[in-house]
C-alpha cells in the first residue's frame, strides 16, 4: 500500500515558526532561532513529507530554508495576497488589476 502524501506548512515570523501537517491535523511551534529549527528539521526528517510550504513574509525564512535545503526537504514559498480583497472580484492573486 502507497502511503498518503503529507504536506506541511509553516508561518515563519521573526521569534517563532508555526508548523500544520496535513492531512493529520498535527500542529506546533518552534523557536525561529538554531534550536529550534535544528529539532524542527528532525522531526520533518521523520516525518518524510512530500512538500514543505513556508508563509514567509517578512524575511526571517533565511536560516529555515537553509536548513531544509541542507536536509534535502522538499520545500515551496507561498505567499498570500496583500490584502483578500484583491482576489474577491476575479484579479490576479497579489495583484490589484482585473482580468
Amino acid at each position: 500500500m502507497v502511503p498518503s502524501p503529507l504536506f506541511v506548512g509553516i508561518d515563519v515570523a521573526k521569534a517563532t515558526l508555526d508548523i500544520a501537517v496535513r492531512p493529520t491535523a498535527e500542529t506546533w511551534s518552534a523557536p525561529n532561532a538554531a534550536p529550534g529549527i535544528d529539532a524542527l528539521v528532525m522531526r520533518l526528517g521523520a516525518l518524510a513529507p512530500t512538500l514543505i510550504v513556508l508563509e514567509a513574509t517578512g524575511g526571517y525564512q533565511g536560516s529555515l530554508v537553509a536548513a531544509l535545503v541542507a536536509a534535502a526537504l522538499p520545500r515551496g514559498r507561498g505567499q498570500s495576497p496583500p490584502h483578500p480583497g484583491l482576489c474577491a472580484g476575479g484579479g490576479d492573486p497579489g495583484h490589484n488589476r482585473p482580468h
